[in-house]
């Protein structure tokens, strides 16, 4: 048990949250059990990666300061607001940044403009 401790102090110190929480819970349920090496040591890599990812739009989504949270799947497509659903998914994609290309919103006042946005921000912030 105390190399289990090791491994965990060192994965800290080496800032391996991801694996060290996996290691961690592994050690508690016993969920390694029925793995071989190899889908063990996948399983804790796969597990910095996602923890890595999700601290990294994390630290975006703040760094970017958003008014609110938004999100393009909550966007009202409804006859009167005059939106095109067709190509806020294409703008999802966010091909326009890769290419480079600029993108103008307008619309009148309190149809969703910034609300459109901020929730392409947050998209760029995941992809």
């Amino acid at each position: 048990m105390e190399m289990n401790q090791q491994t965990l102090a060192r994965m800290s110190q080496m800032r391996l949250l991801g694996m060290h929480a996996a290691f961690r819970t592994s050690m508690e349920s016993f969920k390694s059990e029925g793995m071989t090496t190899d889908q063990f040591v996948a399983w804790l890599v796969e597990n910095e990666w996602d923890d890595r990812t999700n601290r990294l739009i994390q630290r975006l989504q703040k760094q970017a300061s958003f008014r609110y949270r938004a999100s393009i799947e909550e966007i009202d497509y409804s006859l009167e607001r005059g939106l095109d659903r067709n190509l806020l998914m294409r703008l999802s994609e966010m091909t326009f940044v890769t290419e480079p290309r600029d993108i103008f919103i307008t619309g009148s006042a309190g149809t969703g403009k910034s609300y459109i946005a901020t929730a392409l921000g947050y998209r760029a912030c995941q992809k």
